[in-house]
């Protein structure tokens, strides 16, 4: 049997052509097997090599959308919380977002919803949950030990409808019977005993504090008290 080799090299330029035909569209209509995917995802994620250049894959729509999500969750791009523009810190990119987002959340009806919204049980328990975390509380308290921070809140709290409403809260507070019980096994302690009574001791011994008793006790003294043995005397046989 012969065989025709014109024929056969025809035959295999033919198959060549088809296989790279078909890679190219492939590439074109992003067709590649799932488990590749997420093989070069795995491993974008473990700093190992690809299987394909990046170039390559990113023929491929499903490789290149999971890379891009992939992408965003590690190295997030913050935005302007108003009109969504690229910036380098959170919060807005210029003055104008600012004053318009304020006028946003001041109508009444964005109140009343927000209102409803963080009145919701499960979002309370959310919020609870979140600043209950240590990683949240050391970075709250370290940001409130920064001295513009500790100024603008000592301006804050000296407003007389901030410090009416302190005082209003803190009344309430304090009439709880687990704050009450709270209060009493805290005053109970030997070692705030002493703290309280060194702290008293020092506190009545500063000469401006004296003055000031000294001031108000003085009349009331002078009022009650006899001048001499014979005003004494006297009272007490009119008596």
């Amino acid at each position: 049997m012969k065989i025709n080799f014109k024929n056969f090299k025809k035959k295999m330029k033919e198959m060549k052509e088809n296989k790279k035909n078909k890679k190219d569209k492939e590439k074109r209509d992003g067709v590649i097997c799932i488990r590749e995917i997420n093989e070069n995802i795995r491993r974008v994620e473990t700093g190992q090599p690809l299987t394909k250049p990046l170039a390559e894959l990113n023929y491929y729509c499903e490789f290149k959308k999971k890379f891009n999500e992939m992408d965003k969750l590690y190295h997030p791009i913050i935005v302007c919380s108003q009109c969504k523009c690229e910036v380098e810190k959170k919060g807005y990119c210029s003055e104008e977002c600012r004053i318009k987002a304020r006028e946003y959340y001041s109508q009444p009806k964005v109140k009343a919803k927000l209102k409803e919204y963080y009145q919701r049980p499960e979002v309370k328990a959310k919020h609870r949950e979140y600043y209950e975390r240590p990683e949240i509380k050391a970075k709250k308290r370290e940001y409130n030990k920064k001295p513009e921070v500790k100024a603008r809140i000592k301006v804050y709290n000296q407003r007389p409808e901030i410090k009416a409403r302190i005082r209003a809260r803190n009344r309430i507070y304090s009439q709880l019977p687990k704050r009450k019980a709270q209060q009493k096994e805290y005053s109970q302690r030997p070692e705030v005993k002493a703290r309280i009574k060194t702290y008293n001791k020092e506190y009545y011994q500063r000469p401006e504090i004296r003055a000031k008793y000294k001031a108000y006790y003085q009349p009331k003294r002078a009022k009650y008290k006899y001048k001499t043995k014979n005003d004494k005397t006297k009272n007490d046989k009119n008596d």
